[in-house]
């Protein structure tokens, strides 16, 4: 499965977050409004964005930071890709110049570590 997505106004951010957790198994995008409080996600990027930019392409090969700033700059919105751990979110500030691959990668790699596999089967027993 091709791992790159086109980005635009008209995509709700529920869709763009379902869409993007498929292709990068295990991240999310966060949206943000200026206050850095989320967005709602029933909304499409146009009804939230602040600015009319180029679409945005994501691609596996893309930097976080990267695609941070392109959604900063192409709709005015502060996105932060993040991963899920133990049920909380995660944001991925220690990885924002790691590509999205390299990251998901990353994430699934940690979480079937021997270590973690055993952590998870003694927290599902409890």
């Amino acid at each position: 499965m091709p791992k790159e997505l086109s980005m635009n106004g008209r995509k709700k951010i529920e869709t763009l977050q379902k869409e993007f957790t498929e292709k990068f198994n295990y991240l999310t995008l966060i949206f943000l409004d200026e206050n850095m409080k989320s967005l709602d996600v029933s909304k499409s990027l146009a009804e939230v964005r602040t600015k009319k930019g180029a679409d945005v392409s994501i691609m596996a090969s893309l930097k976080v930071n990267t695609l941070e700033e392109r959604f900063r700059e192409s709709f005015g919105i502060i996105v932060e890709v993040a991963y899920s751990r133990d049920g909380k979110i995660m944001h991925t500030k220690d990885s924002v110049n790691k590509t999205l691959n390299e990251r998901s990668e990353e994430h699934t790699s940690e979480l079937q570590s021997p270590c973690n596999l055993v952590c998870r089967l003694l927290l599902e027993k409890k």
